[in-house]
C-alpha cells in the first residue's frame, strides 16, 4: 500500500512538472497587431537602468494588455508616481511580468480595486494575492494602457527571473521584428590620467565616423593620436523600425589589435547594482547634455555583471611598454537584441609624452628640429610649419623652406624683416593620417595681454581653461593653493588660437583648495586670482569628511563616492524662482556632473528651526525647486541627496489652488455618472500622497486620482446619482499642511436634452 502510494505520488510531481514545462511554451505578446519600441532595457536614468521595455501606444491611452502566460495576479500596486497603476503576474516558473502606467485594469480586477480603495479610503496601496485567488490564462484581457504615475502614454513592461532580477524582455521572449542594425554617431576617447588634456582644452574628445557601404562598416578617416592611458566611449542607438525612436542596444564589444578588449551585456542586472547606469554610460555627458554615451571600459567604482574584460585596467588602454607606442588597429562591435551587427573600425597611435622635436633656433630665422629618439616607435611621416601675425591668418611655410635631414630631422627657414611673422607653429603629421600640434614659438612679444580664466571639476580633477585675443602667447602658468600651506603649480598647454588648458589631479590629497591664480610666463605676480572653496571627499582616512560655507554643512562619507572627488561649495549670485520665500542663500554644491554612489547630508543653521513651513529644496533641470525628506535639528534642518546642485531653505505659505472644477459651480449636467475632474497646482512642497487629497460628493469619499505631470484630479461617483442639487467639497493639503477647501454645488438633470 505504501510502495504503491509511493509510486502515484512520483507520477503526480512528474505530471505537474510535464504541466509546468508545456505552460511555459504559452507565451505571446501582451498586445494585438502593431509593436513599437520608445525605450529599450538598461536605458539610461539618473541612478538606475530602465528594467524594462516601453510600448507605444500613439499617445493615447486605452490600448488592451494580454496576459502573456498562464499563470495568477500576485501584486497590485497603485500611487501617484513610479509606475503608477502596476500589475504584476507570476507564471508558474515563477517568472514575473510587471505592467505600468496602466489607465485601468479588467472588470474584474478593476472591480476588486475599487471595493477596496472605498472601503478603505485610499487610493495608493500595496497589495499582494495568493496563488491560486486571481489566475489567468495566456491571452487574457487584464489591462488597458494608461499614462498614470510619470510619462506620456505608454505600456511599461518588465521580465523578473524568480529571484526579481529583471531580464530584458527582447531575449527572454518577446520576440519583436527587427531588421535594422545599431548607428554609431561618434566614438570618443577620454583620458583617465592625473594631467593630459586634448588638443581642445577638454579631458573628451569625440570623433564622427564615416559608413563605408561597400564594406558596410564605420571607419574613421585617419589615426587618432593619444598620448596616455584612456577609455573609449560611443554615442550609438538601435531603432526597430526607419526613423523610429532611439532604442539603447543589446550588447557591445572592444578589440584592439584583435584581442578583445572589453565587452559588455545588458541581458540583465540585479537591483543593487542598478545604480551602476550612472558608470555604464558618461555621467558627465547625460548631465550636461542629456546625451547618453557608453563607455567601453570599467571606472573606478563600477561592478556590473553585464561586464567582461581580462585586462586589469577594465579596457582602459595604457602605455605599459615601449611596444605599446605606435600604431593601433581597434574594432567596435554593436548588437541588437535580434543580433543585428555594426561595426566601426579606426586605428589610433600612442605617441611618447612631451614635444616630438627638440628645437634649435640657428639664428633669427633658421631652426633646426631635431627628431627624438622615441619617434621610432611612432609613424611620422612629415612636419607642416605655420607663421603668422597677430591679424593675419595661419600660412603655412612653403615646401623649398622646409628641409628634412637623413636623421629624421627638420630645418626650416622664415621670412627676415617686414615679412617675419610674429608666431611660428609645428604641426607633426603621420603616415595613418594623424596630425598633433608640437612646437609654438613667439618671434615677437605682444604688449600686454589680457586674460580669461575659468576652471571646472571634471573627473576627480581640476581642469583650468584660459583664453586671450593674441593667437599665442608664452603658456600661461596656474598656482594651486591648500589650505594646508601646499601650493601646486601647472604650466598650460595650447588648445587653438589663443587659449590654453592644464588639468590636475590627486586623489591622495586631503586638504582643501583655496585658491587658484594666474601667471605670465616667467612671472611671480599673479593677474588673475580666484578665492575658491574646495574640499577633497572620498577619501578621508576617518571615513567622511565635512565642508562649510555660510550657514551650510556637508557631511560627505567615503562610500557615498565611486572614487575620490572634489567638492565644491558655492554662493551663486544669480536670481531664482520663489526668491521672497528662500530664508538665507542658496547654495551650490558642485560639480553636478560627478554620480554619487550614496546620498550626502546637507545641515543649514536656522534662527528658528521650529517652524513647521519650511523645508530643503533641490534646483532641478527645469528650474523647479524640489522637496528634500528631511528632519529638524537643535541648529536648524538636514536633509540627504543623491544628486549634487543648487539648495535652498524655502517657507511654503502658500496652499495648493484649485482649478478648472467640472461640472462648474451652478451649472446643470444630464448625466448620472459624471467625470468629477479639476487641476491642482502646487508650486513649492507638493502633494505627498493620496491622503493630500479629499473629495467628497454629498459627503460620500471619492476615489482621488491625480496626475502630478499634468496637474490633473480626475474621480467618479460610486454608483449613478440622482437628478437634483449634489454638492461637491475638496481639501487639498501640501506636504507642510497648507490646506485649501472649495465646496461647489451642480444640478443633474438627466431628462433635459442636449
Amino acid at each position: 500500500m505504501n510502495k504503491l502510494s509511493t509510486s502515484k505520488r512520483t507520477l503526480l510531481v512528474l505530471a505537474v512538472f510535464a504541466l509546468i514545462y508545456n505552460v511555459s511554451l504559452c507565451f505571446e505578446l501582451p498586445v494585438k497587431g502593431n509593436v513599437d519600441l520608445s525605450s529599450n532595457f538598461c536605458e539610461y536614468r539618473p541612478a538606475h537602468f530602465h528594467g524594462g521595455i516601453d510600448i507605444r501606444t500613439g499617445g493615447k491611452e486605452g490600448r488592451k494588455i494580454f496576459s502573456p502566460v498562464d499563470g495568477y495576479i500576485w501584486r497590485i500596486k497603485y500611487s501617484y508616481n513610479g509606475y503608477g497603476k502596476g500589475l504584476y503576474l507570476k507564471d508558474y516558473k515563477g517568472f514575473s511580468y510587471v505592467f505600468g502606467h496602466l489607465s485601468r485594469l479588467n472588470d474584474k480586477l478593476e472591480r476588486l480595486v475599487w471595493d477596496f480603495q472605498l472601503e478603505n479610503q485610499v487610493y495608493s496601496f500595496d497589495n499582494f494575492y495568493k496563488i491560486d485567488s486571481l489566475p489567468v490564462k495566456v491571452g487574457d484581457l487584464i489591462a488597458y494602457s494608461g499614462k498614470s504615475g510619470i510619462g506620456a502614454p505608454h505600456i511599461h513592461l518588465e521580465v523578473r527571473d524568480s529571484d526579481n532580477k529583471p531580464l530584458n524582455p527582447l531575449t527572454n521572449g518577446f520576440d519583436i521584428q527587427d531588421r535594422i542594425a545599431p548607428t554609431i554617431e561618434f566614438v570618443g576617447f577620454v583620458y583617465q590620467d592625473d594631467s593630459l588634456v586634448f588638443s581642445n582644452g577638454a579631458r573628451r574628445i569625440n570623433k564622427k565616423p564615416v559608413y563605408d557601404k561597400s564594406r558596410y562598416t564605420y571607419m574613421l578617416k585617419s589615426a587618432v593620436p593619444l598620448r596616455g592611458p584612456f577609455g573609449i566611449r560611443i554615442k550609438v542607438f538601435d531603432q526597430i523600425r526607419k526613423n523610429g525612436p532611439d532604442l539603447n542596444i543589446f550588447k557591445a564589444r572592444l578589440f584592439i589589435d584583435d584581442y578583445i578588449y572589453y565587452e559588455t551585456t545588458y541581458e540583465n542586472f540585479d537591483f543593487a547594482e542598478t545604480g551602476m547606469s550612472d558608470l555604464c554610460f558618461d555621467y558627465q555627458t547625460a548631465a550636461e547634455k542629456d546625451q547618453y554615451w557608453h563607455q567601453l571600459f570599467i571606472p573606478e567604482g563600477k561592478t556590473f555583471s553585464g561586464d567582461k574584460s581580462s585586462y586589469k585596467n577594465g579596457g582602459i588602454f595604457d602605455i605599459n611598454s615601449e611596444i605599446d607606442y605606435g600604431l593601433h588597429r581597434a574594432r567596435i562591435e554593436v548588437y541588437d537584441a535580434a543580433g543585428n551587427k555594426t561595426e566601426l573600425k579606426f586605428e589610433f597611435v600612442m605617441i611618447p609624452a612631451g614635444r616630438l622635436f627638440n628645437p634649435v633656433w640657428v639664428d633669427d630665422t633658421t631652426c633646426y628640429m631635431e627628431n627624438r629618439i622615441d619617434n621610432k616607435y611612432i609613424d611620422l611621416k612629415k612636419i607642416k610649419v605655420f607663421g603668422s601675425s597677430d591679424k593675419v591668418k595661419w600660412n603655412i611655410i612653403e615646401p623649398n623652406q622646409l628641409d628634412k635631414k637623413q636623421s629624421g630631422d627638420y630645418q626650416f627657414t622664415i621670412f627676415s624683416g617686414k615679412r617675419k611673422p610674429d608666431a611660428i607653429k609645428v604641426v607633426a603629421v603621420g603616415e595613418s593620417g594623424w596630425e598633433l600640434s608640437d612646437n609654438h614659438f613667439i618671434l615677437k612679444k605682444p604688449g600686454k595681454v589680457n586674460y580669461s580664466f575659468d576652471y571646472s571639476l571634471v573627473d576627480g580633477g581640476f581642469l583650468f581653461n584660459i583664453s586671450t585675443r593674441r593667437k599665442i602667447v608664452e603658456p600661461p602658468l596656474i598656482r594651486i593653493t591648500f589650505d594646508d600651506g601646499y601650493i601646486k603649480e601647472l604650466i598650460s598647454s595650447p588648445a587653438g588660437d589663443g587659449k590654453y588648458a592644464a588639468y590636475y589631479r590627486n586623489k591622495e590629497v586631503k586638504s582643501a583648495a583655496i585658491k587658484f591664480e594666474l601667471l605670465e610666463s616667467g612671472s611671480d605676480f599673479p593677474i588673475v586670482s580666484k578665492d575658491v572653496s574646495i574640499f577633497h571627499a572620498g577619501n578621508s582616512p576617518d571615513g567622511y569628511i565635512t565642508g562649510n560655507l555660510g550657514d551650510l554643512s556637508l557631511i560627505c562619507r567615503n562610500k557615498s563616492f565611486y572614487s575620490p572627488v572634489n567638492i565644491e561649495l558655492g554662493k551663486p549670485d544669480e536670481r531664482f524662482s520663489h526668491s521672497k520665500s528662500i530664508l538665507g542663500r542658496v547654495y551650490s554644491v558642485d560639480p553636478k556632473t560627478i554620480p554619487l554612489a550614496g546620498n550626502i547630508e546637507l545641515s543649514f543653521a536656522l534662527s528658528n528651526p521650529r517652524q513647521d513651513k519650511i523645508g530643503i529644496y533641490r534646483l532641478n533641470k527645469k528650474g523647479k525647486w524640489k522637496w528634500l525628506k528631511h528632519t529638524k535639528t537643535s541648529t536648524g534642518i538636514k536633509a540627504e541627496t543623491r544628486y549634487l546642485g543648487n539648495f535652498a531653505v524655502i517657507e511654503d505659505t502658500n496652499a495648493p489652488r484649485v482649478k478648472k472644477i467640472y461640472p462648474p459651480d451652478g451649472k446643470t449636467i444630464n448625466t448620472s455618472y459624471p467625470q468629477i475632474r479639476f487641476l491642482i497646482v502646487e508650486e513649492l512642497s507638493g502633494i505627498n500622497s493620496h491622503e493630500n487629497i479629499q473629495v467628497y460628493l454629498d459627503g460620500r469619499w471619492l476615489i482621488p486620482e491625480y496626475d502630478s505631470d499634468t496637474e490633473l484630479l480626475k474621480t467618479y461617483p460610486e454608483k449613478r446619482i440622482a437628478d437634483g442639487r449634489h454638492d461637491l467639497k475638496i481639501i487639498v493639503s501640501d506636504r507642510v499642511g497648507n490646506s485649501r477647501t472649495v465646496q461647489t454645488h451642480f444640478f443633474v438633470n438627466t431628462k433635459k436634452k442636449n
